[in-house]
């Protein structure tokens, strides 16, 4: 089976471990920062990786803080100089009481604008953001836009595919869990030419483990195809074509 994971966070720790996981399936993956501070090793990777290996650069919602105010600026200036760069992954978060709304609105917005101006896709973190997160995205219809992990309802599904144009779902491990019924009532009705799967490695995991790589993406795919009457083997073709027009175009 084929498989393409849209969002992982790769260090060189795991440089060992990419041909083993390419020989089992992975052809395509795409890995984004979290931090500023991650950015100096995420430009070295994409040096010292196979071309399969896609990058994205972006502040996830959970450590603006910590980034300096020059961060725009020097992110503007990354993907000028970096074509095949992606955006991301960036977001909105107020799950858990977060109360830094602003800040998040502000930096999510901001970090859209320079995927917009710089033409790239932006992989987004979202959770409890349903009421404002659609409004900001339809500021940027051009931006190609891949919601990681994807945990809204069918609801809130059917709504962001009117809105958004260039809108792709990922769904991750979490989709296995057959209590997953909410993200499974969604998986039913997001057309196949929009489907996507991630595995926030090494953040994720299947149910019954304790630890996940990219390639237990299949159980993913499998639970896919099961919700969807489909192939697993046709329904990951169809994944690996929409990921390679989301990064390989780059």
């Amino acid at each position: 089976m084929t498989i393409c994971d849209a969002h992982l966070h790769l260090t060189r720790k795991d440089l060992p471990k990419l041909s083993a996981w390419h020989a089992a399936g992975l052809a395509g993956a795409t890995s984004a920062t979290a931090r500023h501070t991650e950015w100096a090793e995420a430009l070295e990777l994409t040096q010292l990786t196979p071309s399969w290996v896609h990058y994205a650069m972006g502040i996830h919602p959970w450590y603006l803080e910590e980034a300096p105010e020059t961060a725009l600026e020097e992110l503007d200036t990354f993907l000028a100089s970096h074509p095949a760069l992606a955006v991301g992954e960036i977001g909105l978060d107020f799950a858990d009481g977060r109360d830094d709304r602003e800040r998040q609105l502000h930096w999510f917005e901001a970090q859209l604008a320079l995927a917009s101006k710089h033409h790239r896709p932006a992989v987004l973190h979202l959770r409890r953001a349903w009421d404002c997160a659609p409004v900001i995205l339809a500021k940027y219809p051009e931006v190609t836009t891949v919601l990681h992990s994807f945990n809204g309802s069918r609801e809130i599904a059917r709504q962001l595919l009117e809105a958004l144009p260039n809108c792709y779902f990922s769904f991750g491990f979490a989709l296995a869990n057959p209590a997953a019924t909410r993200q499974a009532g969604a998986a039913q009705v997001i057309p196949t030419e929009r489907l996507l799967t991630d595995s926030d490695y090494p953040f994720q995991h299947l149910p019954d483990a304790s630890a996940s790589v990219p390639t237990d993406l299949a159980a993913v795919i499998a639970r896919l195809a099961e919700l969807r009457h489909d192939s697993p083997t046709l329904l990951a073709g169809q994944i690996a074509e929409n990921w390679q027009r989301v990064f390989d175009e780059l």
